[in-house]
């Protein structure tokens, strides 16, 4: 789906209670929801502190981008911006490439200026 391999990266904030996972792949990276460093869990397999964000800055490389025709009349869902979205996934056609609205956040233009310079060729964009 992602055109080749994939690394993860975790990155943990300068006062350690936070850890950052962002995956890179040849076309793609992206941050997935950061947690708190904690090991305390609930008894239902959580973290007891949560971390808060918003819901726009994580996003797969592919993202959901389809018309759902079970209602009428018919309606776009997409978790992808207008302006932003890309070609459909080879592997799941319900999926878009989300990349053109991965390489406008600045967390992730950090990411790549900071974390992939000159290591390799992973989501560098061409």
């Amino acid at each position: 789906m992602y055109h080749g391999q994939l690394r993860r990266y975790r990155i943990v904030s300068v006062n350690r209670r936070v850890q950052y996972l962002f995956f890179a792949g040849p076309r793609h990276a992206w941050i997935i929801p950061p947690q708190a460093t904690t090991t305390e869990i609930m008894s239902f397999g959580v973290r007891t502190i949560g971390v808060s964000l918003d819901d726009d800055l994580c996003a797969p490389g592919y993202e959901y981008h389809y018309l759902d025709d079970s209602v009428d009349p018919p309606e776009l869902v997409s978790q992808i911006p207008p302006g932003y979205v890309g070609p459909p996934s080879h592997v799941d056609p319900a999926r878009a490439d989300a990349s053109a609205w991965l390489d406008a956040l600045p967390v992730i233009q950090a990411f790549r200026r900071t974390v992939l310079k000159g290591k390799h060729r992973l989501a560098m964009r061409r």
